[in-house]
């Protein structure tokens, strides 16, 4: 039972699904004014669901360790030297940023036709080439890294998936030589040698053992182990057991989240909780056919909905979303503009042919790799 591509697309659909909560309701001062009807709950019971909804990030973290190192480490196996890793890292980030790429350019247009959102952000008392230059900065995604102005908060994101595609040979051959045990020590105890304590939410260190947990249940086939172990106990057991721990361990996760300070106990909820949920995924949600299949389906338009849909939250439909009464329509409103966007964002990438001009670039890129490995 290998961690599936269609099990990293669940874990992205549900971690979406997340992102959306997280954003509506992590703090009051998002719903003010509003009259918004929690029952049967209470206010700060939803927020702190909200707040532990953060683990959205360490879910994709997870993700982007696994499949990244199964990618590298195919290339390390063929010998790669320098040159390789060097057209390896190119070609992930040119797949990684170009679907980020795609959407900057239409928010773009649409914030600058409809509200003149790019010129405020950028240029408004600002010389044209320092404005010009922080639209090239936010389009590479390198915005939030340099501290520069970007047309959406939640597009920090982007700078941190750069440096994690950069890192991971560097990961992978300190691996080889410490073990991945060292190597996650060493992560965690880094901010704390560096009295630097919780680093905020944006900052790639602070999810560095996820990624590295990530990589190592690539690496010593967690996922594989664990599947034929439950197999030994039978199918009724092992979903009963399976269903008994995610659900203990979901109820910890939330006292947890609910009862410290995130700068208490920060490695804990951003690097441990999240593997309550991953586990919850693959060994109880993937029984739940219609449920894994949202999710999944979920899963493949997470990208478009995690760059697009603040702008619907907080640009053009705030007043409505947040009017909508109860909290689950609230949500439901959010979720279900920014499916819609998305799903037909992604049918005009289809339409306009993004992808396969990506691949088209990238397959020139890999053949003049292998060129080079074979001369």
């Amino acid at each position: 039972m290998q961690f599936s591509k269609n099990n990293s697309l669940a874990l992205k659909g549900l971690a979406i699904c997340m992102m959306m909560f997280h954003h509506l309701f992590l703090a009051q001062e998002r719903f003010e004014g509003f009259d918004v009807n929690f029952a049967p709950f209470t206010p700060k019971q939803v927020i702190n669901v909200a707040a532990m909804f953060k683990i959205c990030v360490s879910l994709f973290v997870f993700v982007t360790g696994y499949g990244l190192f199964l990618s590298y480490n195919n290339l390390a196996k063929k010998g790669a030297d320098r040159r390789e890793i060097g057209k390896w890292c190119l070609v992930r980030l040119i797949k990684t940023m170009s679907g980020f790429w795609y959407i900057y350019i239409i928010c773009f247009v649409v914030t600058m036709l409809t509200n003149d959102m790019p010129f405020d952000k950028y240029y408004l008392g600002n010389e044209v080439v320092k404005g010009t230059m922080y639209v090239l900065f936010d389009f590479l995604g390198l915005g939030h890294l340099l501290g520069t102005p970007t047309l959406c908060g939640t597009w920090w994101y982007m700078g941190v998936a750069i440096i994690y595609i950069l890192l991971i040979p560097f990961l992978f051959h300190i691996k080889k030589k410490t073990g991945w045990f060292s190597l996650l020590i060493l992560v965690i105890l880094l901010p704390r040698m560096l009295n630097q304590g919780y680093m905020g939410g944006r900052n790639a260190l602070t999810f560095m053992p996820i990624l590295i947990l990530g990589m190592t249940s690539a690496d010593y086939e967690i996922f594989e182990r664990l599947g034929a172990k439950l197999q030994n106990i039978g199918k009724l057991k092992a979903t009963l057991f399976c269903w008994l721990v995610a659900v203990l361990g979901i109820l910890v996760s939330y006292m947890l989240w609910a009862n410290f300070q995130r700068e208490e106990i920060w490695g804990i909820n951003c690097n441990l909780v999240p593997l309550v949920f991953i586990f919850l995924v693959k060994y109880c949600l993937i029984s739940l056919k219609s449920i894994n299949s949202f999710l999944i389906f979920m899963g493949k338009h997470s990208m478009t909905i995690f760059l697009t849909h603040a702008f619907l939250r907080v640009t053009y439909l705030n007043e409505w979303i947040y009017s909508r009464g109860h909290f689950i329509t609230i949500y439901i409103a959010l979720f279900a503009t920014s499916l819609v966007l998305a799903i037909v964002l992604d049918a005009l990438k289809n339409v306009v042919g993004v992808d396969k001009v990506v691949d088209k670039i990238c397959g020139k890129i890999t053949q003049k790799t292998a060129d080079v490995g074979g001369n």
